[in-house]
């Protein structure tokens, strides 16, 4: 298989301010509320308009909210980005009326729809706050795959928008009922399109990189070495990152590259979810696997004094082995995504570290035998813990096959990483049953 990397990255590899499920949601009402005036998307071709104005609570009849489970027990918890920590699906698809659709726009490959909440003003949030009441949410146990529906009313206007598959995939718009944009690219061919990369392939392809590649690839470092150095220095979430530093000060942790892993990771994803205007750069639809599957990679290779190309090798290995991973287990799952970055981790830390196919295929084995099982129960403060148990395997799956530790083909556990790896897709859709009961549990809390 041929494999644009650089086009590749663009479709996988995108920045992300804040949890991207709870930014989906509000692109949605966005889209919804821009559309009724003019302003469309500019993916769809369609005309836009600069001059869209504030919403006005008189005008707003009501917002609805559909969505697939998954999504929203990823956004029900987390904060919402750049609002000083505010939580709220309501207040989320309110404050994204105030927004511009297109305000990040690039290209096409980049449309930017993703880091909509880094426009927010915050003195926007007290207005907002008292229309929350005029938003409903819902969720369709059905929708299999990704999936959110808006239908906004304002000034006696109807708008519908559809986000399905993917977090920044525009389905289609709707206006008083006539469909005024949809998606060419039917649903099920987005699914067929997804050509699973094997091991042999990867390793192939990370050695054939040149500068263009190389130029994308140091965007990921960037973004995600920033987000934590933000995580480093504020205060986010359950205050983990503060916890470890005082724990390294006092000796009851040590002060080595493993620890440092984890705290870096643990700082990128406590800003992340504690609602920084600071973007990761995630991975196959995920700020905090982005982190998680690139961090430990970054962090390693620095401390080490590895050569930059070697680095930008192993990202490039850890996002290609996510993407396989996300191509079983599904972009959102009842399995944590953190399971995703572990696998990915491994391999490109183990590249890093100078392992050769048989160590990589070997790490990824030692994460299938450790972390397969850990169920998504919402993206949320506490993912950091999680994040850092990922984090912590996928250091350890390294050193260990380096160290000439076997894993043996049990259990899930395959002759090949390229056939464990498939054994994901059943387990996922084995969980279903797992999620609904999450989902539920989470709604006894409205």
């Amino acid at each position: 298989m041929k494999v644009d990397v650089v086009n590749f990255l663009k479709s996988n590899v995108k920045p992300a301010a804040g949890c991207t499920e709870v930014v989906a949601v509000g692109l949605a009402t966005s889209i919804a509320y821009n559309s009724i005036h003019g302003n469309f998307p500019m993916t769809t071709g369609l005309p836009t308009n600069e001059s869209v104005p504030l919403p006005r609570k008189e005008k707003l009849g009501k917002i609805e909210v559909v969505m697939d489970k998954n999504v929203f027990k990823n956004a029900y918890g987390v904060a919402i980005p750049n609002s000083g920590g505010k939580r709220g699906l309501k207040l989320a698809a309110i404050l994204c009326l105030y927004l511009d659709v297109n305000r990040f726009f690039k290209s096409a490959d980049e449309p930017g729809y993703l880091e909509i909440f880094k426009q927010l003003d915050r003195s926007l949030i007290p207005a907002a706050e008292t229309m929350v009441d005029k938003v409903s949410i819902n969720v369709d146990y059905a929708k299999e795959d990704l999936y959110i529906h808006v239908r906004l009313v304002y000034d006696d206007k109807v708008a519908e928008a559809t986000i399905s598959t993917k977090h920044d995939r525009i389905d289609s718009i709707k206006l008083d009922g006539e469909v005024v944009y949809e998606s060419k690219e039917e649903k099920r061919s987005v699914k067929k399109s997804k050509k699973t990369f094997k091991l042999d392939e990867i390793l192939r392809v990370v050695e054939k990189i040149g500068a263009k590649e190389k130029s994308e690839l140091q965007r990921t470092i960037d973004v995600n070495k920033l987000l934590v150095e933000e995580g480093l220095l504020g205060s986010y979430g359950m205050g983990i990152v503060k916890l470890y530093k005082s724990l390294i000060r006092k000796g009851l942790l040590p002060n080595d590259l493993h620890t440092k892993i984890k705290l870096h990771v643990a700082a990128g994803v406590e800003a992340r979810m504690g609602g920084s205007e600071y973007p990761a750069m995630s991975s196959s639809g995920s700020g905090n696997i982005g982190i998680v599957a690139t961090i430990p990679i970054i962090v390693a290779g620095e401390n080490l004094d590895i050569e930059k190309d070697g680095i930008l090798r192993g990202i490039l290995i850890s996002h290609m082995i996510v993407k396989v991973a996300s191509d079983y287990i599904g972009e959102l799952s009842a399995l944590c995504g953190m399971q995703k970055s572990a696998f990915g981790a491994a391999a490109g830390l183990t590249y890093v570290l100078g392992g050769s196919k048989r160590e990589i295929e070997n790490a990824i084995k030692y994460v299938a035998s450790s972390v397969i099982g850990m169920i998504c129960d919402g993206a949320k403060y506490g993912c950091v813990l999680k994040a850092m148990s990922a984090a912590s395997i996928a250091y350890e799956a390294a050193i260990f096959s380096l160290e000439n530790v076997e894993i043996p083909d049990d259990g899930i556990v395959e002759k090949t990483a390229d056939a464990t790896l498939k054994n994901l897709e059943d387990l996922s859709k084995a969980m279903s049953d797992v999620d609904n009961v999450v989902v539920r549990l989470i709604q006894q809390r409205n």
